[in-house]
């Protein structure tokens, strides 16, 4: 269409932006009571693992998703009574998406990051037996559009 748009017009057609997106929040808790890994944590694992030898077991606690518009707040659950509060901001002009997350512990922050890769995020929380919670977030899909 763009290009049809370009041969009658000898300009691009507009393209109409992306409204929504799925954000996904995996909470991960991280042990060194234990050395069981869930097998589809192992890169995670292993990668978290260089700067905290002492973490041995991950497990996935919980699973949540929500779409999301523009500029909008939603809340997702991480288990027990924790929450991520996540907007979405649109793209950068790089055409990457930008969240803006709060976590529990965290101060908020945002970022921008390629659509479907997860971002995992080592929090300061702890369970009452002492496992760290991480959470990975992960957005998509995502349409180029700055």
């Amino acid at each position: 269409m763009a290009l049809l748009g370009e041969l009658i017009f000898g300009r691009p057609s507009p393209v109409v932006a992306q409204e929504t997106v799925e954000v996904r929040a995996v909470a991960i808790l991280a042990s060194k009571e234990h050395d069981r890994t869930d097998p589809r944590l192992k890169e995670l694992a292993d990668l978290i693992r260089k700067k905290h030898p002492e973490w041995r077991g991950f497990e996935v606690s919980h699973q949540s998703k929500a779409k999301l518009k523009r500029d909008k707040t939603e809340v997702l659950k991480l288990g027990a009574d924790l929450v991520a509060r996540v907007t979405w901001g649109g793209f950068d002009p790089d055409g990457r998406t930008m969240l803006t997350v709060k976590l529990p512990t965290l101060e908020e922050f945002t970022y921008s990051c390629c659509c479907t890769k997860f971002l995992p995020v080592v929090t300061r929380y702890q369970t009452a037996d002492g496992k760290v919670l991480i959470v990975a977030l992960n957005v998509q899909p995502c349409e180029k559009v700055p």
